[in-house]
Order: C-alpha cells, then sequence, then structure tokens
C-alpha cells in the first residue's frame, strides 16, 4: 500500500463483509475499490446476484459520503430521501464481488450490502482524527439502516473507523500558516493596505462570480468568458444553493481525477451565502460585510482565515485550471492579509 492509501473492513450481522481501498488526495478521500465477500448460500443467478450486491455497495456509500440528517428544534430538516444525495458516477469505486456458497440453502441478496460500506471505508482513520473529520458529513448511520438490525458490532465499526487518512485531506492545508499579528503591531494604515490587497481577491472574477447576492444565478466574467453575462445554460442554484431544487451544480462541476479544464473540487459546488454579495460591490460594501459577524457566518478573524484554509472550494481560486486567471496573490498571502486587516481593528472606508 502506498502511504496516502488504507484499506478498511467492517461486518455486520448479515453474510456479507467488505473491504474498502481509498486514497488520499490532494481534493479529497478517493474510494478506489471495494471488495465483497457474501455467503449466501447457493447463487442460483450470478449475473443478478453481482448487480445487487453492487447496487448495495453504491447505496450504502452514496449515503456514508453524501448524505447528513440535521435537527432544528427537534425536528429533523431533511423530510424523505429526495433530501439525499446518491453516490455519483465519478465517486463510484471498482467493485468485486464473490459468492462463497458455503451451503445449499438458497438465501436473498438485496439490502443486506447497503449496511456495512459505511464503516468499513472509514476504517482508516483514528479516534482522535474523527473529531477533525466533522466536515466530512459521515455522521449519521441512521440513514443506512433503522431498527433492531442495527446492532452494538455495527456502531463499534464506526467507532473504530477513523484511522489515517480523513484529517490529512479535509483538515487544514499544511502549508499554510495561520499566526495572528500581536495586538497593538498593526497600524491602521497598514490594515487599510492589507485591505486593499484582499480586497484584489474577493473582486475578483474567480471569488465575485459566485458571490451574487440574492441572485441564483453565477456570473460569466473575466478574459476567458469575453464579455460579462449570467452563467449559461439557464442555471439556477436555487435556495439551496447548490442547485438541488432543479440540476445540481455538481453534475458539470464534478470532482474528476486529472485535467481541470471544468471548474471542480472534491465537495460540492455552490453559491456563497447570500449575505456575501461581492459581485460588481465596492470595496466599501465588501468590507463591511465581511467585518460583520450578522454577515459573515458569525466567525471572528481567525475563524474567517480557517474557513478559507479548509474549504476547498475556496482553494480552487488560486488553481482554477483551464487557462483560468487564478485570483492575484496566494491564498497563504490572502491569508496573512486578512488577520492583518483584522488585528488592525477591520478598517473601512465608511469608518
Amino acid at each position: 500500500m502506498k502511504p496516502n492509501q488504507g484499506r478498511g473492513v467492517a461486518f455486520f450481522e448479515s453474510f456479507d463483509v467488505p473491504v474498502a481501498e481509498v486514497a488520499a488526495t490532494d481534493r479529497g478521500i478517493r474510494i478506489d475499490k471495494v471488495w465483497v465477500a457474501c455467503d449466501v448460500g447457493t447463487v442460483v443467478d450470478p449475473i443478478n446476484f453481482e448487480n445487487n450486491v453492487q447496487g448495495g455497495v453504491i447505496w450504502g456509500l452514496g449515503h456514508a459520503i453524501n448524505a447528513e440528517i440535521t435537527y432544528s428544534e427537534g425536528m429533523a430538516e431533511q423530510t424523505n430521501y429526495h433530501a439525499h444525495e446518491g453516490m455519483w458516477m465519478f465517486q463510484c469505486p471498482e467493485i468485486f464481488v464473490h459468492g462463497l456458497e458455503n451451503g445449499h440453502k438458497v438465501r436473498s441478496i438485496g439490502a443486506p450490502p447497503c449496511r456495512p460500506p459505511h464503516p468499513h471505508w472509514r476504517m482508516r482513520y483514528s479516534r482522535q482524527q474523527a473529531n477533525d473529520c466533522a466536515k466530512c458529513r459521515l455522521i449519521n448511520l441512521s440513514i443506512l439502516c433503522k431498527g433492531s438490525q442495527m446492532k452494538n458490532l455495527y456502531l463499534i465499526a464506526l467507532a473504530s473507523a477513523l484511522l489515517t487518512l480523513c484529517a490529512p485531506v479535509f483538515a487544514e492545508s499544511p502549508d499554510i500558516i495561520i499566526e495572528l499579528p500581536a495586538a497593538g503591531s498593526v497600524s491602521t494604515e497598514e490594515g487599510f493596505k492589507a485591505w486593499g490587497r484582499a480586497y484584489e481577491v474577493t473582486s475578483h472574477t474567480r471569488c465575485a462570480n459566485c458571490h451574487v447576492g440574492p441572485s441564483e444565478r453565477p456570473m460569466w466574467s473575466g478574459q476567458a468568458y469575453g464579455k460579462t453575462r449570467v452563467h449559461g445554460m439557464n442555471v439556477m442554484a436555487g435556495e439551496s444553493r447548490i442547485g438541488a431544487e432543479t440540476i445540481q451544480c455538481s453534475t458539470c462541476h464534478a470532482y474528476r481525477e486529472g485535467t481541470n479544464d471544468i471548474p471542480q473540487v472534491a465537495m460540492n459546488w455552490q453559491l456563497a451565502p447570500i449575505e456575501a454579495d461581492w459581485f460588481g460591490k465596492s470595496s466599501r460594501e465588501i468590507c463591511t460585510q465581511l467585518r460583520d459577524p450578522a454577515r459573515n457566518g458569525g466567525r471572528t478573524m481567525i475563524e474567517l482565515a480557517e474557513h478559507l484554509n479548509h474549504d476547498l472550494i475556496l482553494h480552487w481560486a488560486w488553481n482554477p485550471g483551464g487557462g483560468r486567471e487564478p485570483a492575484p496573490y496566494s491564498l497563504q498571502e490572502h491569508i496573512d492579509d486578512l488577520l492583518v486587516w483584522g488585528i488592525a481593528g477591520f478598517p473601512c472606508a465608511t469608518d
């Protein structure tokens, strides 16, 4: 196994045991292969047997990596299956199925393969790093299966499921340093200069095209697009900001290994929150928005820096591929400027 690869195994009170091979990449965790051994007795229809097991694995993994259940005022916010994204083709691993045929009894093969995938691909993570993996959206076993069959063994498999891959991929970039300047070490004038550079980034086409405020439509602007106009193909991000109401942004902006000709990252492609309205806005307007906790997600200066560091969709601005112009400066320089601006008291032109 390579240093950035791992294998995990899981079992359940069922008759199939899966093993997954996963790899950590600079854009996220990639599931490469899954092997499933099923003790089902006699396999009557080998083709449909294999298809059923493969479908169960895709079903289970889809829930594990793409779905979550959140609660508000004691009620689940998701109402049914339509609220949970399935597994996309680009996410699907190569799946190998083997029927052991240890007996003559014919047993059914349908839902059972969906149960173990959630823990087995996470078997390469440590308990400590599980806390760092809160952003992975892999926390809701109840989506996979409910009722008496979800016994302690399954929960133990999940609890032990976090070894060495998740933190390096989903946590902060190891090359970025978040170091807050000492209090009183930055003058207001220096803070203004730092904000001026930060505004060059926030107003740049790589950032502003998806920071469109209440509009549901991203923009096309910059040298690659010629004239400025709304995104083609009548793209509508909807209230979800990811296109869930019509066609998800990730349908086209789906992560693929290799070239980066189509904008893509290993997370949902989406519009920025409505409050982050930057397209065509002045330095004063963006400055006052970004320093206002009511409009910046309640973030402090450190949390703004951390947000920039761990959200892969923001990293794309400096590595857009396809011959696109990257955002100015570097991610490290942009984070440094935000911290300098913050320690100087977030000065804006309105002050």
